[in-house]
Protein backbone atom coordinates (compact mmCIF):
# COMPACT_ATOMS: atom_id res chain seq x y z
CA UNK A 1 0.00 0.00 0.00
CA UNK A 2 0.91 3.79 -0.30
CA UNK A 3 3.11 4.85 2.22
CA UNK A 4 3.52 8.79 3.28
CA UNK A 5 5.64 10.69 5.77
CA UNK A 6 4.72 13.45 7.51
CA UNK A 7 7.59 16.17 9.38
CA UNK A 8 7.22 19.72 10.02
CA UNK A 9 10.75 21.08 11.16
CA UNK A 10 14.71 21.28 10.20
CA UNK A 11 16.32 18.32 10.88
CA UNK A 12 15.29 15.28 12.54
CA UNK A 13 16.71 14.80 15.74
CA UNK A 14 17.70 11.49 17.00
CA UNK A 15 18.05 11.40 20.68
CA UNK A 16 18.46 8.20 22.84
CA UNK A 17 15.60 8.12 25.89
CA UNK A 18 17.04 8.44 29.48
CA UNK A 19 16.83 4.84 31.02
CA UNK A 20 15.38 6.00 34.00
CA UNK A 21 13.72 4.04 37.56
CA UNK A 22 11.70 4.89 40.18
CA UNK A 23 13.66 3.22 43.06
CA UNK A 24 11.90 2.97 46.04
CA UNK A 25 9.62 4.85 48.60
CA UNK A 26 10.77 5.42 51.94
CA UNK A 27 8.40 4.13 54.77
CA UNK A 28 9.87 3.95 58.09
CA UNK A 29 7.08 2.04 59.57
CA UNK A 30 6.65 -0.65 57.03
CA UNK A 31 8.35 -3.11 57.90
CA UNK A 32 8.14 -5.01 54.88
CA UNK A 33 8.82 -2.50 52.43
CA UNK A 34 12.40 -1.62 51.39
CA UNK A 35 14.41 1.22 52.57
CA UNK A 36 17.29 3.66 50.05
CA UNK A 37 19.79 3.82 50.22
CA UNK A 38 20.41 1.74 46.80
CA UNK A 39 23.44 0.86 45.66
CA UNK A 40 25.37 -1.29 43.40
CA UNK A 41 28.73 -3.10 43.65
CA UNK A 42 30.70 -2.79 40.50
CA UNK A 43 28.71 -5.09 38.37
CA UNK A 44 29.26 -6.56 34.49
CA UNK A 45 25.61 -7.31 32.46
CA UNK A 46 25.34 -9.10 29.47
CA UNK A 47 22.25 -10.42 27.52
CA UNK A 48 20.24 -13.02 28.51
CA UNK A 49 22.13 -16.60 27.52
CA UNK A 50 25.55 -14.67 26.79
CA UNK A 51 29.10 -14.58 28.71
CA UNK A 52 29.74 -11.08 27.06
CA UNK A 53 29.38 -7.67 28.78
CA UNK A 54 27.74 -5.01 27.40
CA UNK A 55 28.47 -3.03 30.22
CA UNK A 56 31.30 -3.17 32.93
CA UNK A 57 32.31 -2.26 36.05
CA UNK A 58 29.37 0.03 36.50
CA UNK A 59 28.49 1.32 40.51
CA UNK A 60 26.23 4.11 42.38
CA UNK A 61 24.52 4.96 45.15
CA UNK A 62 21.51 6.64 45.97
CA UNK A 63 20.46 8.24 49.40
CA UNK A 64 16.63 9.17 49.92
CA UNK A 65 15.45 11.62 47.82
CA UNK A 66 18.05 11.40 45.40
CA UNK A 67 17.79 10.30 41.77
CA UNK A 68 20.06 9.22 38.82
CA UNK A 69 19.98 9.85 35.46
CA UNK A 70 21.90 7.37 33.24
CA UNK A 71 22.84 9.33 29.71
CA UNK A 72 25.20 8.09 26.27
CA UNK A 73 24.73 7.60 22.96
CA UNK A 74 22.98 4.58 21.55
CA UNK A 75 24.20 1.18 22.55
CA UNK A 76 26.03 2.82 25.74
CA UNK A 77 23.92 0.31 28.10
CA UNK A 78 21.50 2.40 29.15
CA UNK A 79 18.60 0.21 29.10
CA UNK A 80 20.43 -2.85 29.61
CA UNK A 81 21.54 -1.31 33.17
CA UNK A 82 17.85 -0.89 33.84
CA UNK A 83 17.03 -4.02 32.80
CA UNK A 84 19.35 -5.33 35.30
CA UNK A 85 18.58 -2.94 38.14
CA UNK A 86 14.82 -4.27 37.68
CA UNK A 87 15.96 -8.07 36.93
CA UNK A 88 14.89 -8.27 33.72
CA UNK A 89 18.83 -9.41 32.80
CA UNK A 90 21.36 -10.96 34.97
CA UNK A 91 24.39 -10.04 36.17
CA UNK A 92 27.03 -11.46 34.80
CA UNK A 93 29.11 -10.03 38.39
CA UNK A 94 28.15 -7.71 40.86
CA UNK A 95 24.73 -7.07 42.36
CA UNK A 96 22.10 -4.31 43.90
CA UNK A 97 21.17 -3.77 47.17
CA UNK A 98 18.07 -2.35 48.43
CA UNK A 99 18.80 -1.11 51.44
CA UNK A 100 21.68 -3.59 52.16
CA UNK A 101 19.11 -6.50 50.98
CA UNK A 102 19.43 -7.86 47.01
CA UNK A 103 16.18 -7.63 45.34
CA UNK A 104 15.67 -11.73 45.89
CA UNK A 105 14.90 -11.15 49.17
CA UNK A 106 11.78 -8.59 48.85
CA UNK A 107 8.47 -9.75 48.46
CA UNK A 108 8.36 -9.28 45.01
CA UNK A 109 4.71 -7.70 45.54
CA UNK A 110 6.21 -5.33 47.81
CA UNK A 111 9.07 -4.81 45.57
CA UNK A 112 7.12 -4.28 42.07
CA UNK A 113 5.29 -1.53 44.17
CA UNK A 114 8.40 0.50 44.34
CA UNK A 115 9.67 0.13 40.40
CA UNK A 116 8.65 2.07 37.60
CA UNK A 117 9.95 1.42 33.85
CA UNK A 118 8.96 2.21 30.57
CA UNK A 119 10.52 0.30 28.16
CA UNK A 120 11.21 1.17 24.87
CA UNK A 121 9.10 -0.66 22.12
CA UNK A 122 10.58 -1.63 19.23
CA UNK A 123 9.99 -5.03 17.88
CA UNK A 124 12.04 -6.62 15.69
CA UNK A 125 11.76 -10.19 14.07
CA UNK A 126 14.00 -12.57 13.52
CA UNK A 127 16.16 -12.49 10.68
CA UNK A 128 19.15 -9.88 9.36
CA UNK A 129 19.15 -5.88 10.41
CA UNK A 130 18.45 -5.30 6.34
CA UNK A 131 15.60 -7.42 6.19
CA UNK A 132 14.40 -6.04 9.57
CA UNK A 133 14.07 -2.58 7.34
CA UNK A 134 13.03 -3.82 4.49
CA UNK A 135 10.20 -5.04 6.22
CA UNK A 136 11.08 -8.82 4.49
CA UNK A 137 10.28 -7.73 1.31
CA UNK A 138 11.52 -10.35 -1.38
CA UNK A 139 12.00 -7.58 -3.90
CA UNK A 140 14.33 -5.88 -1.45
CA UNK A 141 17.13 -4.19 -3.12
CA UNK A 142 20.57 -3.13 -1.66
CA UNK A 143 20.11 0.54 -2.75
CA UNK A 144 16.50 1.03 -0.79
CA UNK A 145 17.91 -0.57 2.45
CA UNK A 146 20.77 1.76 2.63
CA UNK A 147 18.68 4.95 1.53
CA UNK A 148 16.35 3.95 4.50
CA UNK A 149 18.98 3.69 7.36
CA UNK A 150 20.96 6.83 6.20
CA UNK A 151 17.84 8.92 6.15
CA UNK A 152 17.38 7.45 9.67
CA UNK A 153 20.89 8.08 10.98
CA UNK A 154 22.20 4.08 10.79
CA UNK A 155 24.26 3.74 8.12
CA UNK A 156 27.18 4.47 9.69
CA UNK A 157 26.38 2.36 12.55
CA UNK A 158 25.82 -0.69 10.61
CA UNK A 159 28.80 -0.56 8.35
CA UNK A 160 30.65 -0.56 12.01
CA UNK A 161 29.10 -4.23 12.63
CA UNK A 162 31.13 -7.15 11.58
CA UNK A 163 28.47 -8.38 9.12
CA UNK A 164 26.83 -4.78 8.68
CA UNK A 165 23.38 -5.23 7.18
CA UNK A 166 23.77 -9.23 7.40
CA UNK A 167 23.91 -9.15 11.40
CA UNK A 168 21.56 -11.23 12.54
CA UNK A 169 18.78 -10.08 14.76
CA UNK A 170 17.24 -12.58 17.63
CA UNK A 171 13.47 -12.40 18.16
CA UNK A 172 12.33 -9.25 19.49
CA UNK A 173 15.72 -7.61 18.71
CA UNK A 174 17.74 -8.59 22.22
CA UNK A 175 20.97 -8.43 20.88
CA UNK A 176 20.46 -5.01 19.83
CA UNK A 177 20.33 -2.05 21.93
CA UNK A 178 17.06 0.00 22.30
CA UNK A 179 18.73 2.73 20.60
CA UNK A 180 19.46 0.83 17.37
CA UNK A 181 16.18 -0.86 17.42
CA UNK A 182 14.40 2.56 17.53
CA UNK A 183 16.70 3.56 14.67
CA UNK A 184 16.03 0.87 12.79
CA UNK A 185 12.09 1.11 13.50
CA UNK A 186 12.72 4.39 12.01
CA UNK A 187 14.48 3.38 9.25
CA UNK A 188 11.83 0.35 8.51
CA UNK A 189 9.09 3.40 8.24
CA UNK A 190 11.36 5.10 5.61
CA UNK A 191 11.62 2.09 3.52
CA UNK A 192 10.16 1.45 0.26
CA UNK A 193 9.76 4.70 -1.49
CA UNK A 194 7.17 6.07 0.81
CA UNK A 195 6.02 9.57 -0.02
CA UNK A 196 7.29 12.45 1.80
CA UNK A 197 5.36 15.09 3.09
CA UNK A 198 7.06 18.00 4.54
CA UNK A 199 4.99 20.30 6.26
CA UNK A 200 6.75 23.54 6.07
CA UNK A 201 9.49 25.65 8.29
CA UNK A 202 12.27 23.32 6.84
CA UNK A 203 14.96 25.96 8.02
CA UNK A 204 15.72 28.39 11.28
CA UNK A 205 15.25 30.96 11.36
CA UNK A 206 15.74 31.66 7.88
CA UNK A 207 15.76 29.16 4.70
CA UNK A 208 18.37 30.41 2.80
CA UNK A 209 21.30 28.42 0.71
CA UNK A 210 23.29 27.55 3.51
CA UNK A 211 20.39 26.69 6.04
CA UNK A 212 18.77 24.41 3.57
CA UNK A 213 22.19 22.54 3.41
CA UNK A 214 20.83 20.86 6.67
CA UNK A 215 17.75 19.39 5.21
CA UNK A 216 19.44 18.43 1.82
CA UNK A 217 22.14 16.35 4.03
CA UNK A 218 19.11 13.89 5.21
CA UNK A 219 15.82 14.62 3.38
CA UNK A 220 17.45 15.25 0.71
CA UNK A 221 17.95 11.89 -0.36
CA UNK A 222 13.92 11.53 -1.05
CA UNK A 223 13.84 14.64 -3.41
CA UNK A 224 12.46 13.01 -6.55
CA UNK A 225 9.39 11.67 -4.41
CA UNK A 226 8.81 14.53 -1.67
CA UNK A 227 6.35 17.14 -1.52
CA UNK A 228 6.45 20.43 0.10
CA UNK A 229 4.34 22.31 2.04
CA UNK A 230 5.33 26.32 2.38
CA UNK A 231 5.35 27.63 6.00
CA UNK A 232 6.16 30.85 7.40
CA UNK A 233 9.62 30.85 7.71
CA UNK A 234 10.24 30.03 4.19
CA UNK A 235 8.94 33.79 3.61
CA UNK A 236 11.70 35.35 5.65
CA UNK A 237 14.19 37.27 4.01
CA UNK A 238 14.73 35.69 0.61
CA UNK A 239 13.23 32.27 1.86
CA UNK A 240 10.87 32.21 -1.28
CA UNK A 241 13.30 32.31 -3.98
CA UNK A 242 15.74 29.93 -2.09
CA UNK A 243 12.69 27.78 -1.13
CA UNK A 244 10.96 27.41 -5.15
CA UNK A 245 14.85 26.67 -6.27
CA UNK A 246 15.43 23.87 -4.07
CA UNK A 247 12.10 22.48 -4.14
CA UNK A 248 10.84 23.31 -7.77
CA UNK A 249 7.65 21.97 -9.23
CA UNK A 250 7.58 19.67 -5.92
CA UNK A 251 6.40 22.83 -4.15
CA UNK A 252 4.12 23.95 -6.56
CA UNK A 253 4.10 27.12 -8.94
CA UNK A 254 6.17 29.45 -8.17
CA UNK A 255 4.79 32.23 -5.96
CA UNK A 256 1.36 30.09 -5.08
CA UNK A 257 2.40 26.64 -3.17
CA UNK A 258 -1.11 25.07 -3.98
CA UNK A 259 -1.16 21.99 -6.16
CA UNK A 260 -2.67 18.73 -5.94
CA UNK A 261 -1.34 15.09 -6.25
CA UNK A 262 -2.28 11.19 -6.25
CA UNK A 263 -0.74 8.56 -4.13
CA UNK A 264 -2.25 5.52 -4.83
CA UNK A 265 -5.94 5.60 -4.61
CA UNK A 266 -6.00 8.85 -2.78
CA UNK A 267 -5.95 12.83 -3.98
CA UNK A 268 -3.70 14.71 -1.70
CA UNK A 269 -3.74 18.62 -1.55
CA UNK A 270 -1.16 21.23 -0.75
CA UNK A 271 -2.30 24.29 0.18
CA UNK A 272 -0.61 28.11 1.58
CA UNK A 273 -1.92 28.93 4.44
CA UNK A 274 0.59 32.25 4.94
CA UNK A 275 -2.36 34.12 4.23
CA UNK A 276 -0.85 37.29 4.61
CA UNK A 277 1.52 36.53 1.40
CA UNK A 278 -1.12 34.61 -0.60
CA UNK A 279 -4.89 35.49 -1.10
CA UNK A 280 -7.19 33.42 1.06
CA UNK A 281 -10.16 34.77 0.31
CA UNK A 282 -13.51 33.19 -0.18
CA UNK A 283 -13.99 34.00 -3.99
CA UNK A 284 -9.90 34.10 -4.15
CA UNK A 285 -7.83 32.57 -6.56
CA UNK A 286 -6.43 29.69 -4.25
CA UNK A 287 -10.16 28.96 -3.05
CA UNK A 288 -11.36 28.97 -6.27
CA UNK A 289 -8.84 26.59 -7.59
CA UNK A 290 -9.36 24.48 -4.86
CA UNK A 291 -13.12 24.28 -5.37
CA UNK A 292 -12.26 23.10 -8.92
CA UNK A 293 -9.98 20.86 -8.22
CA UNK A 294 -11.85 18.59 -5.61
CA UNK A 295 -14.57 18.97 -7.85
CA UNK A 296 -12.97 16.92 -10.61
CA UNK A 297 -11.50 14.38 -8.17
CA UNK A 298 -13.44 11.20 -8.20
CA UNK A 299 -11.45 9.10 -5.80
CA UNK A 300 -12.81 8.20 -2.22
CA UNK A 301 -9.99 9.35 0.00
CA UNK A 302 -8.65 12.64 0.00
CA UNK A 303 -6.10 14.28 2.16
CA UNK A 304 -5.31 18.24 2.48
CA UNK A 305 -1.75 19.95 3.61
CA UNK A 306 -1.22 23.14 5.09
CA UNK A 307 0.92 24.76 7.49
CA UNK A 308 -0.93 26.38 9.92
CA UNK A 309 -3.57 24.33 12.04
CA UNK A 310 -7.15 25.26 12.06
CA UNK A 311 -7.27 23.74 15.44
CA UNK A 312 -4.15 23.71 17.81
CA UNK A 313 -4.05 23.25 21.95
CA UNK A 314 -0.58 24.30 21.16
CA UNK A 315 0.27 27.16 23.67
CA UNK A 316 2.92 29.38 21.20
CA UNK A 317 -0.19 29.89 18.56
CA UNK A 318 -3.66 27.95 19.60
CA UNK A 319 -6.48 27.99 16.61
CA UNK A 320 -6.20 29.67 13.82
CA UNK A 321 -9.28 30.88 12.01
CA UNK A 322 -7.41 32.53 8.82
CA UNK A 323 -7.86 28.90 7.46
CA UNK A 324 -11.94 28.42 8.14
CA UNK A 325 -12.39 29.12 4.52
CA UNK A 326 -9.72 26.37 3.33
CA UNK A 327 -11.66 23.68 6.16
CA UNK A 328 -15.19 24.75 5.29
CA UNK A 329 -14.36 23.98 1.03
CA UNK A 330 -12.44 20.58 1.98
CA UNK A 331 -15.04 19.29 4.67
CA UNK A 332 -17.92 20.31 2.13
CA UNK A 333 -16.37 18.31 -0.62
CA UNK A 334 -16.11 15.12 1.84
CA UNK A 335 -11.79 15.24 2.42
CA UNK A 336 -10.92 12.96 5.29
CA UNK A 337 -7.61 13.51 7.12
CA UNK A 338 -5.89 17.40 7.37
CA UNK A 339 -2.35 17.51 7.85
CA UNK A 340 -0.54 20.28 9.41
CA UNK A 341 2.98 22.17 10.93
CA UNK A 342 3.76 25.03 12.93
CA UNK A 343 3.08 24.47 16.48
CA UNK A 344 6.31 22.58 17.63
CA UNK A 345 4.42 19.54 18.91
CA UNK A 346 2.23 16.54 17.94
CA UNK A 347 -1.71 16.39 18.11
CA UNK A 348 -4.31 14.78 16.24
CA UNK A 349 -7.89 15.80 16.52
CA UNK A 350 -11.44 13.80 16.44
CA UNK A 351 -13.04 14.61 12.85
CA UNK A 352 -14.45 17.59 13.08
CA UNK A 353 -16.17 20.73 10.96
CA UNK A 354 -15.02 24.05 11.17
CA UNK A 355 -17.39 24.73 13.81
CA UNK A 356 -16.10 22.60 16.22
CA UNK A 357 -18.38 19.88 15.63
CA UNK A 358 -17.57 16.64 16.27
CA UNK A 359 -19.06 14.31 13.46
CA UNK A 360 -16.76 11.47 11.75
CA UNK A 361 -19.19 11.43 8.88
CA UNK A 362 -18.96 15.05 8.19
CA UNK A 363 -15.48 16.27 9.62
CA UNK A 364 -12.07 15.65 9.31
CA UNK A 365 -9.43 14.28 11.24
CA UNK A 366 -6.58 16.28 11.59
CA UNK A 367 -2.66 15.71 12.61
CA UNK A 368 -0.65 18.63 14.07
CA UNK A 369 3.03 17.32 13.18
CA UNK A 370 5.99 20.02 14.14
CA UNK A 371 8.02 17.38 15.73
CA UNK A 372 10.72 17.57 13.03
CA UNK A 373 13.48 19.09 15.41
CA UNK A 374 13.07 22.72 16.08
CA UNK A 375 12.96 23.14 20.28
CA UNK A 376 9.77 21.23 21.55
CA UNK A 377 7.13 23.69 22.53
CA UNK A 378 4.12 23.21 25.47
CA UNK A 379 0.29 23.29 25.15
CA UNK A 380 -2.40 24.81 26.67
CA UNK A 381 -5.67 23.81 27.80
CA UNK A 382 -6.50 20.56 25.53
CA UNK A 383 -9.20 21.95 22.75
CA UNK A 384 -11.93 20.06 22.12
CA UNK A 385 -11.74 17.04 20.17
CA UNK A 386 -8.42 16.65 20.89
CA UNK A 387 -7.33 13.39 21.67
CA UNK A 388 -3.86 12.87 21.93
CA UNK A 389 -0.72 15.91 22.51
CA UNK A 390 2.59 14.81 22.83
CA UNK A 391 5.72 17.14 23.05
CA UNK A 392 8.15 15.10 24.71
CA UNK A 393 10.25 14.10 21.86
CA UNK A 394 10.64 14.47 18.03
CA UNK A 395 9.09 11.98 15.50
CA UNK A 396 7.18 11.49 12.26
CA UNK A 397 4.25 10.50 11.10
CA UNK A 398 3.36 7.64 8.89
CA UNK A 399 0.14 7.17 6.66
CA UNK A 400 -0.51 3.87 4.98
CA UNK A 401 -3.22 4.65 2.59
CA UNK A 402 -5.67 1.68 1.10
CA UNK A 403 -8.45 2.55 -1.16
CA UNK A 404 -11.47 3.20 1.73
CA UNK A 405 -9.31 3.75 4.61
CA UNK A 406 -5.89 4.53 6.02
CA UNK A 407 -3.79 3.83 8.81
CA UNK A 408 -1.62 6.06 11.32
CA UNK A 409 1.85 5.85 13.53
CA UNK A 410 3.52 8.51 15.09
CA UNK A 411 6.91 7.63 15.35
CA UNK A 412 8.95 9.11 18.17
CA UNK A 413 12.44 9.19 18.22
CA UNK A 414 12.48 7.78 21.47
CA UNK A 415 10.91 4.95 20.95
CA UNK A 416 7.59 6.07 22.81
CA UNK A 417 4.45 4.09 21.97
CA UNK A 418 2.69 7.76 21.35
CA UNK A 419 -0.03 6.81 18.60
CA UNK A 420 -1.32 4.61 16.26
CA UNK A 421 -4.71 3.59 14.67
CA UNK A 422 -6.89 3.07 11.55
CA UNK A 423 -9.77 4.78 10.43
CA UNK A 424 -12.55 4.54 6.89
CA UNK A 425 -12.38 7.21 4.77
CA UNK A 426 -16.38 9.13 4.22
Amino acid sequence: MPRLIARSMVSLGIFCALASFTALRNRAFASTSPLLPVRTAPTWVGAPGTTKPIISGVSFRLEPGQGLAIVGPSAAGKTTFAKALLGIWPWLRGDVRLDGATPDQWDPEVLGRCFGYVPQNVELLEGTIGENIARFDPDATSDKVIAAARAAGLDDLIKGMSAGYDTPVSQGGASLSAGQRQRIGLATALYGDPHLLVLGDIAYEQVTPESIKAYDASWGRFLDRTHAVVGNHEYFGNGPEVYWDYFGDRAGDRGSGWYSFDVGAWHVVVLNSECSDVDCDPDGDQLEWLKADLDGNSTRCTLAAFHRPRFSSGDEYGDDESVSGFWQVLQDAGADVVLNGHEHSYERFAPQRDSGRATAEEGMAEFVVGTGGRDLRGFGDPKPNSEVRWNDSFGVLALTLYPDHYDWRFHATDGADVDEGSAACR
